[in-house]
């Protein structure tokens, strides 16, 4: 489950990167000399490292804990997604945003709780929903 969740944290802070970074890059058109600009920008390099990393985890993920506690944690990755386009990309949430992310967190965490394919991850599982809470609280707030 803390793979799925750093799996989950990769992806969405990559994606946010490479978002960012697209603010100083020519719009993409496949073309060698404008994927060069894109390779050497340090921002969107680093998104796109993270992107693949989040992707290579999951794999791990999905391999060690049963699907029932790893999708609700990485479809948590869309409220990830919001809040850190608020914090890194300087994007502005509204209210029905802030709402979807709130709910979207704690959906996942039920779905992780009422999951019976495996008692042995519920403590990791609670650990996790603290975590996914404590996280949407603080960035709410700041």
């Amino acid at each position: 489950a803390a793979m799925a969740l750093v799996a989950a944290l990769a992806n969405s802070v990559g994606k946010v990167m490479q978002k960012r970074g697209t603010h100083d890059l020519p719009l993409f058109n496949g073309k060698w000399a404008v994927m060069s600009k894109y390779l050497s920008s340090p921002v969107w390099l680093t998104g796109f490292l993270l992107d693949v990393s989040g992707g290579v985890l999951t794999i791990g993920a999905v391999s060690l804990a049963p699907i029932s506690i790893v999708q609700p944690i990485l479809g948590c990755g869309l409220a990830f997604v919001a809040m850190f386009s608020h914090v890194i990309a300087g994007e502005v949430l509204g209210e029905r945003d802030w709402l979807a992310c709130f709910v979207c967190v704690v959906g996942t965490i039920l779905i992780g709780a009422t999951a019976s394919e495996s008692r042995g991850q519920e403590q990791v599982l609670y650990s996790v929903g603290f975590f996914l809470l404590l996280f949407f609280v603080a960035t709410a707030i700041g």
